[in-house]
């Protein structure tokens, strides 16, 4: 991917995911972030928590902390309708504050309150 120019403001990327439990969709959400940041986009990966008896991959997050990171623990795998709007809700702040031009989701929780946040987001206070 070629690096952003420099005369421009770097593209802003918030990354959502339902939690950085053991597998595939956390290891590439760590290793995209990191690797959109050294490019020249400026990067937010949003994660919840794990369930019980899982086991979290932070591990992978560079020391460095070169992207920007947001745990949000109502964001779980479960359906749980109280912790599903609570997630909502600070998503949408987050990107508020955060303001991505694109937002990327992982996993299917993160997808459906992840595109529901960035809706909200656009139609109130977006581009």
């Amino acid at each position: 991917m070629p690096p952003v120019d420099s005369c421009t403001r770097p593209v802003r990327i918030a990354r959502i995911i339902t939690r950085l439990n053991i597998g595939g969709p956390a290891i590439q959400a760590i290793s995209l972030s990191a690797r959109l940041e050294s490019a020249g986009y400026h990067t937010l990966l949003i994660h919840g928590r794990v369930g019980p008896g899982e086991r979290e991959m932070d591990y992978l997050v560079p020391r460095d902390r070169s992207f920007d990171i947001e745990s949000v623990p109502a964001l779980r795998r479960e359906i749980a309708p109280a912790a599903d709007a609570a997630a909502l809700a600070r998503i949408l702040l987050t990107l508020r504050r955060f303001r991505p031009a694109i937002v990327h989701t992982h996993m299917a929780k993160a997808g459906s309150v992840g595109r529901v946040a960035a809706l909200l987001y656009n139609a109130t206070f977006g581009r």
